[in-house]
């Protein structure tokens, strides 16, 4: 049973109509996002398969001037190439656009939903500003904007002008001298390095995002209480679209963290040895420190706020049942029905937006990118 009381002061401060937000707003105002949200999430997703499509088609064409003139280059034609270039291009590369188009839709849906189906109820302390999703102005749109440039910007002089040789699959691995982008060096640095380093800005505007909802939300649950649904079919007091959408996010940030280390250990596949570059090293690091912020922690606050409603609810029938220490004859069966009323409300109070089973499958699954990097680096030692 729970004993810690919780605080009340009543319903004294307006709702928080900062939930009713746009897509637009979710997005934190860079005018890509905005510009993509104004397009299907379909249409975005042939965008970029049309724009990283055309990266496989131009090294089709060159991979076979290399191929006739018998040069020992790394070509799309081998293995050691294509393994990790299809995946990139056609797969990774169109999954982070969608994903960047999706998740902004659907945190003003769930902030709707909130909103629109009274989930939100008295207020528990009073309420702290909540200012990354209020109305974006010209001044954060001008800095979402900038920051999504500058990103850019640093990453294509990573890529192509600072440590262009820590950015590449070491070609010696796969027996060739050479790798055919390193050869074509217009394109490495004009073409290819900027659109690569835009999904890598794609990506960490995402994590930005996700962290903002991540404190909004911390500071909508510490402001109000939340009125779950009892007996909802769904199993999750009807805040299911919440955890469906957390547990949507932790399995994308999976299988963004599953490819990193794709391109870490793929070579295994051609019996070619795994030569980490520093580059791949920081993904992996960088995936080990987002991985939480999409799994563990936006859940967290949600079970918070389900935990302090069921005290808020079962706080004055337990008080009711302890008035008298000693009940008298006929108040014995009033009691016993209180404590079997007690007892089924308990157990109606979920404590998790998702059934546990689900949540216990991700935390497996999300061991497998974690297991495969192990298990690449035995595989090096032992060849050493």
């Amino acid at each position: 049973m729970p004993t810690k009381r919780p605080k009340q002061i009543g319903d004294t401060v307006p709702l928080p109509l900062w939930l009713n937000l746009s897509p637009q707003q979710a997005a934190l105002g860079d005018l890509l996002g905005e510009l993509l949200l104004s397009l299907p999430i379909r249409v975005v997703v042939v965008i970029s398969l049309l724009l990283h499509g055309t990266l496989i088609l131009y090294e089709i064409v060159v991979s076979l001037g290399y191929v006739q003139t018998n040069r020992n280059i790394l070509t799309i034609f081998d293995a050691g190439e294509w393994l990790q270039a299809i995946p990139t291009y056609l797969m990774y590369g169109p999954f982070v656009w969608w994903f960047y188009t999706w998740q902004p839709r659907n945190i003003s849906m769930i902030c709707k939903r909130l909103l629109a189906e009274d989930f939100i109820g008295n207020v528990y302390h009073f309420p702290k500003s909540v200012r990354a999703f209020q109305q974006p102005g010209w001044r954060k749109r001008f800095v979402m904007t900038t920051l999504l440039i500058v990103i850019v910007l640093c990453g294509t002089a990573i890529y192509a002008w600072i440590f262009p040789e820590n950015c590449q699959p070491v070609t010696k691995c796969f027996g060739k001298t050479a790798s055919w982008l390193y050869n074509s060096d217009g394109f490495f640095k004009f073409i290819w390095a900027p659109i690569f380093s835009l999904d890598i800005a794609l990506l960490i505007m995402i994590v930005l995002r996700q962290f903002a909802l991540i404190v909004s939300f911390s500071r909508l649950f510490r402001s109000y209480y939340l009125v779950p649904k009892l007996f909802h079919p769904d199993e999750c007091s009807g805040l299911s679209f919440i955890g469906g959408f957390f547990i949507r996010t932790a399995w994308s940030a999976v299988l963004i963290c599953a490819w990193i280390v794709y391109l870490g250990i793929y070579p295994l596949l051609i019996d070619a040895p795994v030569q980490l570059t520093p580059l791949n090293w920081l993904a992996l690091f960088a995936a080990a420190i987002v991985l939480p912020v999409f799994s563990l922690i936006p859940s967290f606050s949600i079970h918070r706020a389900m935990y302090r409603a069921r005290q808020y609810h079962l706080l004055p029938l337990m008080d009711e049942m302890n008035t008298t220490v000693i009940p008298a004859p006929d108040q014995a069966n009033e009691i016993a029905a209180k404590m079997d009323i007690y007892a089924h409300l308990e157990q109606a109070h979920v404590l998790f937006p998702l059934p546990l089973r689900r949540i216990t499958v991700f935390a497996l699954t999300a061991l497998v990118p974690v297991i495969l990097a192990l298990v690449s680096l035995f595989f090096q030692i032992a060849r050493e």
